[in-house]
């Protein structure tokens, strides 16, 4: 498995934003789940150093894992215990819908797993699950745009930050 360093993985980044950046509209405007899972969410997080597609190991990246309230597109793990969930969306979802930030939120609270992440490569939202507000602010918010210049917050989601934070 490539592991890149913090600065090998913002050159693949920028690749990986070009290729979005390169779609014309009506391609981006089509993109369904699937396709936007396989092209954009899943290789990036293998850029953030995650096995997801578990060439190395059991589970680290589970999919599609149930939920009480429903399933929670990717489970990532570290010897076995969940350290957040993502819930993926198409590339031309609104993530602002506040539908979408409750049902992560609810995923991850009926999971008792306090981190959610909510993609579609062109946002990324990071939640809270064990906080239950009225109206659902992200911990972090970022476009494609902010994945180089805030990459250290990107970077919170690498599998070597977080294996460091345990």
């Amino acid at each position: 498995m490539q592991i890149y360093t913090k600065t090998q993985a913002k050159e693949v980044i920028k690749k990986l934003i070009n290729k979005y950046e390169n779609l014309s509209k009506s391609v981006l405007c089509n993109y369904n789940e699937a396709n936007t899972r396989k092209d954009f969410i899943l290789p990036l997080f293998k850029i953030l150093g995650w096995d997801v597609y578990n060439d190395f190991s059991d589970n680290e990246v589970v999919e599609e894992e149930t939920t009480i309230s429903g399933r929670i597109d990717y489970s990532f793990r570290i010897n076995n215990i969940t350290q957040f969930l993502l819930e993926a969306k198409t590339l031309p979802e609104d993530l602002n819908k506040e539908k979408w930030a409750n049902q992560a939120i609810e995923y991850g609270w009926n999971k008792g797993i306090a981190w959610v992440v909510l993609i579609n490569f062109k946002e990324l939202k990071i939640f809270n699950s064990e906080w239950k507000l009225e109206k659902s602010h992200p911990i972090i918010d970022l476009s494609y745009k902010d994945y180089l210049i805030k990459f250290d917050k990107l970077w919170l989601l690498s599998r070597e930050n977080i294996e460091k934070s345990e």
